[in-house]
């Protein structure tokens, strides 16, 4: 059983908190622009009615948002487990060739690079605007033991 001093867990940071009000935003607009066009009548040959195409459409943007704002990065002595937009990853530290703090224009993201393919996916927790916030992260990672040893900090 891990100790408290080898377990991390990491929760949304601002970009996530952004992407969890804009997804049900851009759903509005979406079924609003819809609307306004006249695409909320019912054609001829319509398999579906687009109110239920609305409705599924505004659903989809709700249960997207909440994964946006509930991500979680938890990592122990065994591995890694990585709650994102749209998957849950549970990684042993066997597999992890190297964590990588990567600058992005705006954001630094942490991708985990998987032993002996070229498959990257993000800790989508970890995601931070570039600033004081992204380097408390990559801190906190290198300070895990078992992160901290394949954790490479990209400058660029």
């Amino acid at each position: 059983m891990p100790t408290d001093d080898e377990r991390l867990e990491l929760f949304p940071g601002a970009p996530a908190r952004v992407l969890g009000a804009a997804i049900p935003l851009a759903a509005v607009l979406l079924v609003s622009v819809g609307a306004a066009r006249g695409a909320m009548s019912t054609g001829p040959d319509s398999p579906l009615s687009p109110w239920l195409v609305a409705v599924g459409t505004l659903a989809g943007a709700i249960v997207l948002s909440w994964r946006a704002l509930t991500q979680t990065a938890v990592l122990d002595d065994e591995g890694l487990v990585s709650r994102n937009l749209t998957s849950t990853v549970r990684l042993h530290w066997s597999t992890i060739d190297e964590l990588r703090c990567v600058h992005r224009p705006g954001v630094v993201v942490v991708e985990i690079h998987l032993r002996g393919s070229r498959r990257r996916l993000q800790l989508g927790a970890a995601t931070r605007w570039s600033g004081h916030e992204a380097d408390e992260v990559a801190a906190a990672l290198a300070g895990h033991p078992r992160a901290g040893a394949l954790l490479d900090r990209d400058e660029s």
